[in-house]
């Protein structure tokens, strides 16, 4: 948190504790809560790492390859009835 917004948090607290309306109290807090809501772009966000094998991508997802006899085997036992192309029409 740098200075400059620290000093804005705490200007709100003296102005809130200034006002005696409650109406206006309920308003603002009721701003303030939906404000809290709102997620920070920037905390979501993960910078981009540069450089990066496939080997290092399923190393951090712990991809674990199968067969084409395991996938076979798996896809049977869905016994679907609907063909591939009414599948991706959907």
């Amino acid at each position: 948190m740098t200075i400059d917004t620290r000093n804005r948090k705490f200007k709100l607290i003296e102005l809130v504790m200034s006002v005696d309306n409650d109406e206006a109290l309920k308003k603002a807090e009721k701003v303030l809560k939906e404000a809290s809501l709102k997620p920070d772009i920037q905390q979501a966000v993960k910078p981009i790492r540069t450089n990066v094998s496939l080997e290092d991508i399923k190393a951090a997802q712990n991809y674990q390859p199968i067969s084409y006899e395991e996938f076979r085997k798996i896809a049977d036992e869905l016994d679907m009835k609907e063909s591939v192309e009414e599948l991706l029409s959907t």
